[in-house]
């Protein structure tokens, strides 16, 4: 128990990792790939692996959920997120894309204040001050404003959300379930949103840099 601190902030830096290894990929395959298309298969292979993870452990019938608002909720804001993220890397420098959406801890932190009652002690809130500070100084240096910027605002807030909602659903499921549902709704959500603006099928080197995207 003593080290669960310590577990969960490897965890947390993995994924500030890997992230940054999908923007990267994203801003390089930007002018092959629209960003519907990647989110569309980003969330079929996810589904394809807790379905096949499921199904091989013979747990697929533990998937009923009695929280099916939540997670479409989860789902919903997951999807708006990500294209406004993804869609700025094509518009802002990806430091500054990167920079701004390290301040995201720092607003779940003061949404988990307003809306789950958390406590911050006085040290945690000199830091969230000077972290929300610094991200102010990302979107306005020098007295110039890239609207652009704006956009990672909001999938930084609305990740917030998105984590509220996990921490109250993660009281009563666990995380396979609560993945499962994510893929599957959000799947379900950007898939007019390939066909109409984006592609379904990719092939060629475009396909193989896709893959690699939505398996990180």
């Amino acid at each position: 128990p003593a080290q669960r601190p310590l577990i969960g902030i490897a965890w947390m830096l993995s994924h500030c990792l890997l992230i940054s290894m999908v923007a990267a990929l994203i801003r390089l395959v930007e002018a092959q790939i629209n960003i519907f298309t990647i989110m569309l298969w980003q969330n079929l292979v996810s589904f394809i692996v807790i379905a096949l993870f499921h199904l091989l452990k013979g747990s697929y019938l533990e998937l009923k959920s009695e929280l099916i608002k939540i997670h479409f909720a989860r789902a919903s804001l997951g999807v708006l997120a990500f294209a406004s993220y993804f869609y700025a890397f094509t518009l802002i420098p990806l430091t500054d894309a990167r920079a701004i959406a390290l301040t995201g801890p720092l607003v779940s932190s003061l949404f988990a204040v307003i809306f789950l009652g958390e406590r911050i002690g006085f040290k945690r809130s000199l830091a969230l001050l000077a972290g929300l500070f610094g991200g102010l100084v990302i979107i306005k240096p020098g007295g110039n404003f890239e609207m652009a910027s704006l956009l990672v605002v909001l999938s930084v807030i609305l990740w917030s959300l998105m984590d509220m909602l996990i921490k109250i659903v993660s009281q009563k499921e666990n995380m396979t379930k609560q993945f499962f549902y994510y893929s599957a709704f959000s799947l379900l959500f950007t898939l007019p949103l390939a066909y109409f603006y984006g592609q379904i099928i990719v092939t060629g080197q475009a396909f193989f840099w896709l893959i690699c995207i939505s398996l990180i």
